[in-house]
């Protein structure tokens, strides 16, 4: 039996709460369901809340204004300007230090994609995990955007130095009742790994606890990566030391790019197992009806000569033992 790392993907330093507090007519005593009301109330008026980090760096705080432009391109880009802008309150700090590291905002759709300069990586740690939530509940107040990614010099950002952040949205950053915001959320995924013979795909559940810098997607191909837990009774299907290079959905196609290591053979795990433990496990997700995997950027045309991958794949349950599926856990 393989020896597994936990389950926890968390990075300590974003083990922190914080309240959300607001200048002028905001009471910060309200609970995030009642701000989250106030703020779609707002919005329906024409009057934004530019999110702003704190004085001390625990939280966020908000300004209310209103754009002039009306479209939704002209929204987003005014919005940013004065997230790059001085707030009103002297003690807040801008989540952009200057609106020159903007290189482009491109609307997709329902996505605001946001190119920022190498300076970007100039903060770190908690700080970054700060402003980019304050930048993204900003944006995401736009009644046509529900998402906002991140590239740095027309890269995907990268915080962990392998793995694209990928889009998000409001909800990355979870809002409690409490009205704090915390970077964890409990989710369980389903995961699809194999058995001695490698012949046939078995369902792990797992209770997974993940601070939100991720897309579930890609959070999902990184817990296949590390393989099962020993309570599993099941072996990885990945080949080992195959990376992400990046994870990213768009009209129900995840899109998953791994390192070239993914094309090494596995000893008793069949091709077709490797390819449908990704896929299967990501359809599990409701966002997500097809995968198309590549390698290094580049198409591969069939697996290891057996699978074919040169278009997205749907789920394949033929391959599914489901009568000895062993749950998983924390």
């Amino acid at each position: 039996m393989f020896m597994k790392k936990k389950i926890l993907i968390i990075n300590a330093l974003l083990l922190l709460c914080f309240a959300f507090s607001s200048c002028g007519n905001k009471d910060s005593s309200k609970n995030s369901d009642s701000f989250e009301d106030s703020v779609e109330s707002s919005v329906a008026d024409g009057i934004y809340e530019i999110y702003y980090v704190n004085s001390d760096e625990t939280g966020l705080a908000t300004e209310s204004y209103t754009p002039s432009n009306t479209s939704t391109y002209g929204i987003v880009r005014e919005l940013t300007e004065k997230l790059a802008g001085t707030p009103k309150d002297v003690s807040m700090q801008k989540c952009i230090r200057n609106f020159s590291m903007v290189r482009s905002i491109t609307i997709n759709e329902n996505e605001a994609v946001i190119d920022f300069t190498s300076d970007y990586y100039d903060v770190t740690g908690v700080s970054e995990v700060l402003r980019r939530a304050g930048i993204v509940k900003t944006i995401c107040e736009v009644p046509d955007i529900d998402y906002v990614s991140f590239n740095v010099d027309g890269s995907s950002l990268i915080i962990d130095g392998t793995n694209p952040i990928g889009r998000m949205s409001s909800d990355t950053f979870i809002d409690n009742t409490g009205g704090e915001t915390t970077y964890y959320q409990n989710v369980q995924v389903s995961l699809y790994y194999t058995d001695t013979k490698g012949e046939e795909l078995f369902e792990a559940r797992h209770n997974v606890e993940f601070d939100g810098t991720i897309s579930l997607e890609q959070l999902v191909v990184s817990q296949l990566i590390d393989g099962p837990l020993d309570s599993d009774y099941l072996n990885p299907v990945i080949p080992s030391g195959t990376f992400i290079r990046k994870v990213s959905l768009k009209d129900g196609i995840c899109h998953v790019d791994l390192s070239k290591d993914f094309l090494t053979p596995m000893e008793n795990v069949s091709p077709a197992v490797t390819v449908y433990s990704i896929v299967n496990s990501l359809v599990e997700i409701k966002e997500v009806q097809k995968v198309q995997i590549t390698v290094e950027g580049e198409t591969v045309d069939k697996y290891l000569e057996k699978v074919p991958l040169s278009s997205p794949l749907e789920r394949n349950l033929e391959i599914v033992k489901t009568d000895t599926a062993k749950n998983g856990g924390n």
